[in-house]
């Protein structure tokens, strides 16, 4: 029994997840090809490209001095940015999702017997 244990063992280590990757190792692996190293659009596929990669290094002016991650994430995977004032720092948008839904959950499970429930 102490020898199945050994031998398992090391297989287990296998089973403990990666750390996700960081916002700038994403940004190496997936963006800097079009919007090179510094963000600014001139990265060696840039000149293949129809329209020139932004200049990601002006976003964060032209949005009050806060870069504007949603919008730019709904224009990366084609979806329609909507307001998401509620995104706390660090906060992916699947963790507003699952947040909300949570407090949107705890909302109604406080609701008096006798409330109405309208579907909107």
């Amino acid at each position: 029994m102490r020898v199945r244990f050994l031998l398992i063992l090391p297989l287990l280590g296998a089973c403990v997840p990666d750390e996700p990757p960081t916002g700038a190792e994403d940004f190496a692996a997936f963006c800097s090809s079009c919007h090179g190293a510094g963000g600014k659009g001139d990265g060696p596929m840039a000149g293949t490209l129809e329209h020139r990669p932004a200049n990601l290094t002006r976003l964060a002016r032209r949005n009050g001095g806060e870069f504007p991650k949603l919008r730019v994430m709904a224009k990366i995977w084609g979806y329609t940015a909507v307001s998401y004032t509620h995104l706390r720092a660090h906060e992916t948008v699947l963790d507003l999702v699952c947040r909300l839904l949570l407090e949107n959950k705890k909302k109604k499970t406080n609701k008096p017997d006798n409330a109405e429930t309208t579907v909107s």
